[in-house]
């Protein structure tokens, strides 16, 4: 039996083919998504606006903020409810404003930053990347 949900928000910023990541400070190099837990009376996009500001320093745009997808994760007797965004296009300098848990903020090619990633960030973006040059290829006319 399940004891609890939890709500995530996370944001996947784009440039190109590099993506936004945080990493964090521990023995083994491993990268994170900004975002973080939804409060009770939050919506999943109000809590990624607020965890963004909070993380890195930048105020989203509802204008640029895309939804893309929700993954369900199953830990220990929790389930996880994870958002994720887009804005692709970012450009938007961020700020490390969490140095005790983060060493630094990186954009880094997404076919890097994945192997670094948790498993189900790693899937998602896949999942982005991957939709985004499949699209690109069925409108090039010599395909």
């Amino acid at each position: 039996m399940y004891t609890k949900t939890v709500q995530k928000s996370r944001l996947m910023a784009i440039k190109g083919d590099h993506i936004l990541v945080l990493e964090k400070i521990q023995n083994k190099l491993k990268y994170s998504l900004p975002g973080g837990v939804k409060k009770k009376n939050e919506t999943a996009s109000a809590s990624l606006k607020r965890e963004t500001l909070e993380e890195i320093g930048v105020i989203l745009d509802n204008n640029k903020l895309e939804f893309f997808t929700t993954a369900l994760v199953l830990k220990n007797k929790d389930y996880i409810i994870k958002n994720y965004y887009v804005i692709d296009g970012f450009n938007i300098e961020p700020q490390n404003l969490e140095p005790h848990k983060f060493c630094c903020i990186k954009w880094i090619l997404w076919s890097d930053a994945i192997k670094l990633l948790d498993k189900t960030d790693k899937k998602v973006v896949e999942e982005y990347f991957f939709n985004i040059h499949v699209s690109l290829a069925n409108k090039n006319p010599l395909n």
